[in-house]
């Protein structure tokens, strides 16, 4: 291990040395250069980034700064290969990852307890992420704000240019995408609920339209199995019982919409339970291109060490938020709504159960509920298979609109579709 390291450290010098010398020739381009690495990343010479940097921002002649510190300039520039400022940047930000996990790996190995060996492992597992991720950090200076807001842009005008008029994934639903703009990169949705208010069938029917467009879901059910979760797809794609396909019975339709189901990756875990085991799964699965991932509910979250239901709701909820940010990838949980929301239906958003952080965190909170009296009609028209009511209550938007959405579900289904059953009978 000790010749990886130093074969890392002697590959970082090379690079930090070629990326010093392009600064030294062009000092305009930091802050092109400063968007992708930082001073952590130089095993080197961080020292002198940091002169660099000032150079830039002071406005400073650097030779003369070089000299003042007693520096050999032409250490740096008497060989500069013609590559550019961002494929230098990149591989020192390569090879920094790899010494950062160098780093990890050898203090972990150093100080594996004799016990706790769990809790140990998801500490370990928890550094490797925040140190040598490879999504990339935010930035807060605003040369990089204002390049992030550019590249943003540029991206939206394409995508209204090509006639996607939503800034994030269509959800399926036009009133819905109306409010919202989509599904939109780093945010977090809160879809909450009672006790079989249809929050999980709600996520299910938002899953099968993006399936439909060949985007990747990441589903982690830590209440339903794989089977019930593909024959409740299934179902809703259909419009069909999803219990009597894995009960034998045919469609027509059936192995097409299983190979759509195939075609667009979706993954189900599970096993997952503990929040760190999820959010290192989310790590992964953003290598291979995940568009979404739905949390199932976010109540059965498990938290190594924690003291209490406060705690753990608190800590997932902030950690799912940072993970969303810094995978740029939208994350849907679904929750429960405490007894608390029952009684403040102005302010609901705030009052999901365990801990108002959930609430805090959501970029999105949408409370499905069924909006007809569950009496003896509503029973008999479920089990005729007829439509009935529900809304889904926007309660929290950040970028739009609040209010409801009249929505149909079929209970046999579990297909929803948007306006009330009297809009379709």
């Amino acid at each position: 291990m000790k010749n990886n390291y130093e074969n890392f450290i002697s590959k970082s010098k090379n690079i930090e040395t070629e990326l010093i010398g392009q600064l030294i020739l062009e000092i305009k381009k930091f802050p092109l250069v400063s968007a992708i690495v930082n001073k952590d990343n130089f095993s080197v010479y961080p020292e002198i980034f940091e002169l660099l940097k000032n150079c830039y921002e002071n406005e400073k002649n650097v030779t003369t700064e070089f000299h003042a510190k007693n520096y050999n300039i032409l250490e740096f520039i008497k060989q500069i290969p013609l590559r550019s400022f961002n494929s230098i940047a990149n591989d020192l930000k390569e090879i920094s990852n790899s010494i950062n996990l160098y780093k990890v790996l050898h203090e972990s190995i150093k100080n594996i307890p004799d016990s706790e060996v769990e809790a140990y492992a998801s500490e370990v597992q928890k550094r490797i992420i925040n140190e040598v991720s490879q999504v990339e950090s935010a930035k807060s200076d605003a040369v990089s704000i204002i390049e992030e807001w550019k590249k943003a842009r540029e991206v939206y005008k394409n995508k209204f240019a090509n006639g996607v008029g939503l800034i994030g994934l269509s959800t399926g639903y036009g009133k819905l995408d109306e409010a919202i703009d989509g599904l939109r990169e780093g945010h977090i949705w809160i879809l909450a609920g009672y006790t079989n208010a249809g929050k999980s069938t709600s996520a299910l029917n938002i899953v099968a339209n993006l399936i439909q467009e060949n985007k990747r879901v990441v589903f982690y059910s830590l209440e339903m199995s794989s089977n019930d979760i593909i024959s409740k797809l299934l179902g809703i794609m259909l419009k069909i019982n999803g219990n009597s396909l894995i009960k034998g019975k045919d469609h027509e339709e059936l192995e097409a919409r299983l190979l759509k189901i195939i075609e667009s990756n979706l993954s189900i875990h599970t096993d997952k339970f503990e929040l760190q085991e999820i959010i290192f799964s989310m790590t992964k699965e953003k290598l291979s291109g995940a568009d979404l991932f739905v949390v199932d509910f976010v109540q059965n979250v498990t938290l190594k060490g924690s003291k209490g239901e406060y705690e753990t709701t608190t800590t997932t909820a902030i950690d799912f938020q940072r993970t969303a940010r810094k995978l740029s990838t939208p994350i849907i949980l679904l929750s429960q709504i405490s007894n608390e929301g029952a009684k403040n239906q102005v302010d609901g958003v705030m009052y999901f159960k365990g801990s108002g952080a959930l609430g805090a965190v959501a970029d999105l909170a949408i409370e499905v509920k069924v909006a007809e009296e569950k009496g003896e009609e509503f029973y008999k028209k479920m089990k005729e298979g007829l439509d009935v009511y529900i809304t889904w209550t926007i309660k929290k938007n950040r970028h739009g609109a609040t209010g409801s959405i009249d929505m149909s579900f079929n209970g046999r289904t579990g297909f929803i579709k948007e306006g009330s059953p009297l809009e379709h009978f």
